[in-house]
């Protein structure tokens, strides 16, 4: 089926990608993936993280595209959409550094230690201890997401809470992981 919308207007794509339309998908697809990769990749300063994040955004317009609103701007949705889940890449991203950063410092602790006859410390286990301080639900949380690499949505849902309270609980527990990492 071939369209001749124009991409500015607004109610007439959205009506469209509800009804599930794969041309419109894809004119729309076509018409703001670079944009919207250069975007995330001004924010990430990481082109394949990027274009991943922008794959996935389209995806869940695709999954979502009954939820839209025909008065609310595509445009500015996938923007607000990319903006979003660059700054939550990069939060988990940091996560993820801070416990690279705190292994790698345990394990030259460990080996002073060693050289000082101190009882080896394990990494593993000065991280399961420092876990273990963080409430119950914040620890489940941090466990799903970074080690399990669960998606705060699919937490959400196996929790039955909101992906939003999964959002905050990952940043609160990093903050007191931060914390801990610099003692």
């Amino acid at each position: 089926m071939q369209h001749n919308f124009d991409i500015t207007n607004n109610g007439e794509i959205v009506d469209a990608l509800i009804k599930g339309d794969e041309a419109t998908f894809a004119m729309v697809y076509k018409s703001y993936f670079t944009s919207l990769r250069n975007y995330a990749t001004t924010i990430l300063s990481d082109q394949e993280a990027a274009y991943e994040i922008v794959q996935n955004l389209f995806v869940t317009l695709w999954e979502n595209r009954k939820k839209l609103d025909r008065e609310k701007s595509l445009r500015n949705y996938l923007l607000r959409g990319t903006h979003n889940n660059s700054l939550r890449y990069l939060k988990t991203h940091s996560l993820h550094q801070l416990h690279h950063e705190q292994i790698k410092q345990e394990t030259s602790e460990e080996e002073e230690n060693t050289i000082n006859h101190d009882p080896p410390t394990d990494p593993e286990t000065l991280l399961a201890n420092i876990l273990n301080e963080l409430p119950e639900r914040s620890k489940q949380v941090v466990i799903m997401s970074h080690i399990e690499n669960k998606k705060s949505t699919q937490i959400a849902k196996e929790l039955g809470i909101s992906a939003r309270t999964v959002e905050t609980i990952l940043y609160q527990a990093m903050k007191k992981l931060r914390a801990k990492a610099k003692k």
